[in-house]
């Protein structure tokens, strides 16, 4: 006799129907829980996937009855499948995430000869990659990441280089630069895109090889990467030149300051 027509005998039809439901629901509650795994995963790294499921249910059985032995076993295989599932749909939602990163990544632009590596160290290509966005590249940096003084004095400094602004004006400009400051600024708001886990990538593999300098040409606009060793060693050639440069005997600025002084 089979499990489920043993349990219609024993405890009747209603209880099997019920078992046979709990055991199929089980099943798709591994896809749903990886299903929510997923959109979590692309929530948190910014990601829009084709089609999002926002209601699903997630059904749940229960035995009351003492069952045998025998039975104990054959709800183990039924188990099973459902660790089957998860895993199975777990890879497959792994792999959407992996493909929906590809082809976020694939929208920012960049080029090898924007990029110029003549260390002596082999540098990974995630790395490259994204220094060859070059410093004007921009990305949402979270709070923590931003010198609030520092914001406040270029603000500052912006507003008292604009002549054309009455002093009224720039209290106004002021106000405003103060207002949408604080509103940017809230506990744990912490953005975790794509472009950002590239920016800490990198800045994590950068901390990590502390004999490594990263420059920008003078012209051409390319990224530099060069031996730490190797930049003082050109920059003490270029200062050691006798024909451009010579050695001070004392720190001239006080001198200059006094004549500065006498002048104005």
């Amino acid at each position: 006799m089979g499990f489920y027509a043993e349990i219609r005998v024993r405890y009747g039809r209603e209880m099997s129907s019920t078992l046979k439901s709990w055991s199929s629901n089980n099943i798709k509650l591994a896809a749903l829980r990886n299903r929510r795994v997923f959109l979590l995963e692309c929530k948190r790294l910014g990601l829009h996937p084709k089609h999002m499921t926002n209601n699903f249910c997630q059904l749940y059985g229960s035995v009351t009855d003492e069952v045998s032995s025998r039975q104990a076993v054959n709800m183990e295989n039924k188990n099973n499948k459902y660790n089957r599932q998860f895993a199975l749909t777990k890879q497959k939602n792994l792999d959407k995430v992996r493909a929906l990163t590809d082809a976020q990544l694939g929208k920012v632009r960049s080029q090898e000869r924007w990029v110029k590596n003549i260390s002596g160290t082999n540098i990974p290509d995630r790395v490259l990659k994204f220094l060859s966005l070059g410093p004007k590249f921009s990305i949402d940096i979270p709070m923590k990441e931003i010198s609030i003084p520092k914001l406040l004095s270029d603000v500052e400094n912006v507003i008292n280089l604009n002549d054309s602004l009455s002093p009224d004006a720039k209290n106004i400009k002021r106000a405003m630069a103060t207002n949408i400051i604080t509103n940017n600024i809230k506990p744990n708001k912490v953005v975790r895109n794509v472009i950002q886990r590239e920016f800490y990538n990198c800045k994590r593999y950068l901390k990590e090889h502390p004999d490594l300098q990263v420059l920008q040409s003078d012209k051409g606009n390319v990224t530099v990467i060069m031996d730490k060793s190797q930049y003082i060693e050109l920059s003490n050639g270029i200062l050691n030149d006798l024909d451009y440069y010579r050695r001070l005997p004392r720190d001239p600025t006080t001198t200059i300051q006094t004549k500065e002084a006498d002048i104005t």
